[in-house]
């Protein structure tokens, strides 16, 4: 759970694969996911995430213009103070779209 204003998590990874298979892998997770596109720029991607009755949406973003510093961040879009592990939690789910050898 973080508390900061907005809530987020941010994560460094690194990847052996290109740009352009992890772009693709990227667009897989977020469709799979039902992640909605807003902002595609080369090496960096943007997605807002569903809202439900547990969160008022994210905004998750990955910039991979650097393969061996993917920067990986999940915040909050409204006026949340707590986001119970939700931003943590986005930013795991998508990585785990990516094999271990990754």
């Amino acid at each position: 759970m973080a508390i900061s204003f907005p809530p987020h998590f941010k994560l460094i990874v690194s990847s052996e694969i290109s740009k352009e298979e992890f772009y693709q892998k990227s667009l897989i997770a977020f469709d799979k996911l039902k992640w909605k596109l807003v902002i595609e720029t080369p090496g960096f991607l943007e997605v807002n995430t569903k809202v439900n009755f547990s969160t008022s949406g994210e905004t998750f973003s990955v910039n991979y213009a650097d393969m061996r510093n993917i920067r990986l961040k999940s915040k909050g879009r409204f006026l949340n103070i707590i986001d119970w592990g939700r931003n943590k939690s986005n930013v795991r789910v998508f990585w785990s779209y990516f094999p271990i050898s990754v």
